[in-house]
């Protein structure tokens, strides 16, 4: 009797573990289950310090994106989901989002700013991840035949047409050039001083500033002694706020050129105040009449007009197009599709890859007139 009650209690054991087994392997089939109904897409930018504004637009711009394509059934019917990491404007912590997004299982990604970007890029390559930059202006991220696209105009376009413009539409030939120690102002500068030289324009000062660097009195004392006809500046747009509104502070009057990270927003108009009255400078061509549905989505959502960064939004939407031509997601037949793009209309323009994963798309030149941003018009007179 005895024995066939320590029988029964052992019975009672085992099918009580078996029970939590099969619940606990239910739960992990669960997991897995609902692990292969979405698609993850890594997002690595600034959402902290400084650079969190350009941060906050990605976010926006992604966030917006993925619900419209989930709306319809998402990648291939799979719904998008979004993994964010701050790489905090360091390319350091670019490589540890990288890291913790592969962990992740995340195949696809999109990465701001220039040093962060080519940090990470030889991993993506090597690990086969679709690598896109929305922003990074650098050539050096321009490689052949590999899972590295880029969604934004890089420097050797943007340089080249301002150079171009400075030169011939508003006929300066010396110029000083500004910028900010790292992959963006280092590219930028390159091409801009290579093609004005190339066209006849003197270079009579050249020199750069650090990230985060608050006091530019120095470097602007430099400036005035090599009486330059204007200046070119490349940075950040809280150094450059700052920077500008010192070099007003202490007379010095040229007309000053930029590109549009360096300059288009609040966070520049805010450290720069009056001192940005008249700075000139090269843009995206961002056509709205021909974007009018996600113009007006983005303003009903956000209660705020979008900017250059719907070329962030452009992303998935390019993304759809080559996941649709396979059958799983397959980064080797991704990154195949998505250089077969020709003529997309994406919502920043008309969008295809070169063999180098770039694209080319319309510039225009705006100017800070009475705290807005707005098309410069050649015929119009330079601010004094």
């Amino acid at each position: 009797m005895e024995n066939n009650t320590f029988i029964l209690k052992i019975l009672i054991i085992l099918i009580s573990i078996s029970t939590i087994l099969l619940i606990v392997g239910t739960f992990r089939s669960g997991l897995v289950t609902s692990e292969d109904e979405v698609i993850k897409i890594g997002v690595i930018d600034s959402f902290s310090g400084d650079g969190a504004v350009y941060g906050e637009w990605v976010r926006k711009n992604a966030e917006l994106a993925a619900e419209d394509i989930n709306k319809r059934g998402g990648f291939n019917g799979k719904k998008i989901e979004l993994i964010y990491e701050d790489h905090k404007a360091v390319a350091q912590e670019s490589v540890n989002a990288y890291q913790r997004l592969k962990l992740k299982d995340v195949d696809m990604m999109t990465v701001g700013w220039s040093s962060p970007t080519l940090a990470i890029a030889p991993l993506a390559n090597a690990d086969k991840k679709i690598l896109f930059t929305h922003s990074a202006t650098t050539p050096l991220y321009s490689t052949k035949d590999d899972y590295t696209f880029r969604i934004s105009i890089n420097a050797e376009q943007f340089a080249k047409e301002e150079a171009d413009f400075v030169f011939n539409e508003l006929d300066y030939r010396n110029i000083a050039v500004i910028y900010i120690n790292n992959d963006f102002g280092l590219g930028m500068k390159k091409v801009f001083i290579e093609h004005f030289r190339r066209l006849g324009g003197n270079i009579v000062f050249e020199d750069n500033f650090n990230q985060e660097s608050r006091d530019f009195k120095s470097l602007i004392t430099k400036v005035e002694f090599a009486d330059p006809d204007a200046v070119f500046l490349v940075g950040h747009m809280t150094e450059n706020g700052l920077l500008v509104k010192q070099m007003r502070e202490l007379g010095i009057d040229k007309q000053i050129m930029s590109d549009i990270y360096s300059v288009e927003g609040d966070e520049f108009l805010k450290q720069a105040g009056s001192a940005s009255e008249g700075i000139i400078y090269v843009a995206p061509y961002f056509d709205e009449s021909k974007s009018q549905e996600y113009f007006n989505e983005y303003l009903e959502t956000y209660g705020e007009e979008p900017n250059y960064y719907a070329q962030v939004y452009d992303i998935f939407f390019v993304l759809e197009k080559a996941i649709d031509n396979c059958k799983e997601i397959d980064t080797d037949c991704i990154k195949d599709e998505l250089f077969k793009i020709q003529d997309f209309e994406g919502v920043s323009g008309i969008i295809y890859f070169d063999e180098y994963g770039d694209v080319t798309k319309p510039v225009a030149f705006n100017i800070i007139k009475n705290g807005e941003f707005v098309r410069f018009n050649t015929s119009q007179q330079l601010p004094t």
